[in-house]
C-alpha cells in the first residue's frame, strides 16, 4: 500500500515549490522595475552631475559616448589633417540628434540581469574599441539620426554665426557663402586640406570659376596663380574689394612687388598706377606677354594714348617709337621727370641720351637760349632751348621730325621776312642735300661750330654747290640781296 504520509509530503512540496516560483517571479519583476528606475535615474543623475561639474560640452560627450561604436567607419576620418572640432571631441550630438538608446539599454539589461555574457561589451554596455562596427553591420536603431537644424542654418546660425554675420556686412560676397551653402566648399567631418576644404584650393576654385582655367594655357603666369594659391590674393567668403580681393590692388600688389612702391612717391605717376588700378594694364592670372600685360607694348600704351596713336600714321617717326619701344624713353609707373621720362626734358637730357653727338655744337648756340615759341605745344614743360621747340617726339609729316615745314618753322622766330640773300623755295632744287632749297640747305639748326650755323665756313659752303672756277656764285658785286619772294601759300 502506498505510504499516505509520503504522498501528503510530496503534495506539500509541490505546493511549496509553486509558491516559491511565484515569489521568485514577483521578485524578478520587481527587480526589473527597480533596475529600470535605477538606470533612468542613473542616466539623468549622470548627466546632471556632468553638467554641474563641467558644463554643456561635457554633456555632449556623455551623450555621444556610443556613436562611434556603431559608426566605426568614421574613425578613419580622425587621422586626417583637419578635423571638425565637435567631431574630434566626439560631440556628435552637437549637430546630430541622438538615436539607438534602446539598443544600448537592451544589451546592458540582458548582460546584468540574465547573466548573458558578450565579450565585445564592457561594463557600461558599450562595444569595445576592437569590436566597433561599421554602420552597415551595426544593430539598426528604430529611429534615424537627423541634423538638429537644416544644414544651411546649422553652420551659419549655430557655431559660425560671427563669421557669417561679419561676412554679410561686406560689399562683395561669394554666392555659396551668401546662401549658407557651406558644404559646397567644406567637408563636414574632416579633410586633408586646410579649413576642411573638399579639395585643394586650385581644383576647388576652378570647379566653379571655369573661365579662369584658360589662363593656365598662357606661357606667363602670376606666381601665386601658377602655384594654385588663389587665397594669396582672394578671400574665400566676402570682401569689400572686387573680386573678393584681400585688399585694394594698390596695397595688395605692392605687398609682393615692393620694388614698385618707390614710384608712388615720385612727382609724375601714370594715372592708373596712381589710382591703384594695376589690373588696368596687368592680368593677375596669366598672359602671353611679358610682365603679365594685357597686350604687348605699344598696343597697350596706345590703347589709352589715342593722340599718340595718331602719330603712327605719320610718314616720319622717331625710330624707337616706330619700333614700339615706348619704354625706351618712358617709365611705365612713375618718374621724377615730366611725361614719365627716364631723363629730364629740360636741358634736353632725354634727347642727348641718344643724340649725344649733337650736344657739343648745340649748347653754345642761340637756339639753346629760346624759352618759348608759339609753334611748340610742349612748352613750358620743355624749358629753355628745348629740342621740342622745333621737333616732334613721336611722329611728323616732315623730315627731321620738325613740327612744320622747315622755312615756315624758321620764320616763327626769324621773321617776318619775304626776301633773302639766297634763292630758296619749292621751285629751287638743292643740288647738295636734295629736295628744294630751304634754310637748312646752308644752315645747321643744331649747330655746326661755324659762323651763322653754316655747314661750312666762308666760301667753303658756296663751292659745295657752285663751281669754284665760275665766280658767278658771288653776287655781291651785282646786288646785295636776291629778290626772291616766298609764295603766300607757304604753310
Amino acid at each position: 500500500m502506498p505510504d499516505i504520509e509520503d504522498e501528503e509530503g510530496r503534495e506539500i512540496e509541490a505546493i511549496t515549490e509553486g509558491q516559491e516560483d511565484e515569489v521568485r517571479g514577483r521578485r524578478r519583476a520587481l527587480l526589473f522595475w527597480l533596475l529600470g528606475f535605477l538606470l533612468a535615474a542613473g542616466g539623468i543623475g549622470g548627466l546632471g552631475y556632468v553638467a554641474l561639474k563641467t558644463g554643456p560640452a561635457a554633456v555632449q560627450i556623455y551623450e555621444s559616448r556610443d556613436c562611434l561604436a556603431c559608426h566605426a567607419e568614421q574613425l578613419e576620418l580622425m587621422k586626417r589633417k583637419a578635423v571638425h572640432d565637435p567631431f574630434v571631441r566626439k560631440q556628435c550630438t552637437a549637430c546630430h540628434t541622438r538615436h539607438g538608446d534602446e539598443i544600448v539599454t537592451t544589451i546592458s539589461s540582458v548582460r546584468k540581469l540574465l547573466g548573458f555574457t558578450d565579450t565585445r561589451i564592457d561594463e557600461q554596455g558599450r562595444l569595445l574599441k576592437n569590436e566597433q562596427l561599421p554602420s552597415d553591420e551595426a544593430p539598426k536603431p528604430k529611429e534615424k539620426s537627423e541634423l538638429k537644424r537644416p544644414l544651411r542654418e546649422l553652420c551659419a546660425d549655430t557655431c559660425h554665426t560671427n563669421l557669417y554675420n561679419v561676412g554679410m556686412q561686406k560689399k562683395i560676397k561669394m554666392p555659396p557663402f551668401m546662401n549658407k551653402q557651406c558644404t559646397s566648399c567644406h567637408e563636414v567631418h574632416a579633410s586633408d586640406q586646410p579649413f576642411m576644404l573638399k579639395a585643394a584650393v586650385k581644383p576647388l576654385c576652378l570647379s566653379c570659376h571655369q573661365k579662369i582655367a584658360k589662363y593656365y594655357l598662357e606661357p606667363n603666369l602670376h606666381p601665386p596663380f601658377k602655384a594654385g594659391s588663389c587665397t594669396s590674393c582672394h578671400r574665400g567668403h566676402a570682401s569689400n574689394v572686387k573680386p573678393l580681393l584681400k585688399r585694394r590692388p594698390k596695397t595688395l600688389c605692392i605687398s609682393c612687388h615692393q620694388s614698385i612702391a618707390k614710384f608712388f612717391s615720385m612727382k609724375t605717376k601714370m594715372e592708373p598706377f596712381e589710382l591703384g588700378l594695376c589690373p588696368k594694364c596687368h592680368n593677375p592670372h596669366g598672359t602671353s606677354t611679358d610682365k603679365l600685360l594685357h597686350k604687348p607694348v605699344p598696343d597697350l600704351c596706345l590703347g589709352c594714348h589715342k593722340g599718340i596713336a595718331e602719330m603712327k600714321k605719320k610718314p616720319v617717326q622717331m625710330p624707337p617709337f616706330r619700333q614700339g619701344l615706348c619704354l625706351g624713353c618712358h617709365f611705365p609707373h612713375g618718374s621724377e621727370n615730366a611725361k614719365l621720362l627716364k631723363a629730364p626734358l629740360k636741358g634736353n637730357k632725354i634727347c642727348f641720351r641718344c643724340h649725344g653727338d649733337k650736344q657739343k655744337n648745340y649748347e653754345p648756340i642761340g637756339h639753346n637760349t629760346i624759352a618759348y615759341t608759339n609753334a611748340s605745344p610742349y612748352q613750358p614743360e620743355g624749358g629753355v632751348g628745348s629740342c621740342l621747340n622745333c621737333h616732334e617726339p613721336h611722329g611728323s609729316d616732315y623730315s627731321g621730325l620738325i613740327q612744320r615745314e622747315v622755312i615756315s618753322l624758321c620764320l616763327t622766330c626769324h621773321g617776318p621776312r619775304r626776301y633773302f640773300s639766297h634763292p630758296l623755295g619749292f621751285e629751287k632744287p638743292d643740288p647738295r642735300r636734295g629736295g628744294y632749297l630751304r634754310c637748312t640747305s646752308c644752315h645747321n639748326p643744331m649747330g655746326s661750330g661755324n659762323e651763322k650755323l653754316k655747314w661750312a665756313s666762308k666760301d667753303g659752303l658756296c663751292i659745295r654747290c657752285h663751281e669754284k672756277t665760275n665766280p658767278s656764285y658771288i653776287y655781291f658785286s651785282v646786288e646785295p640781296f636776291h629778290r626772291y619772294q616766298i609764295p603766300d601759300s607757304l604753310p
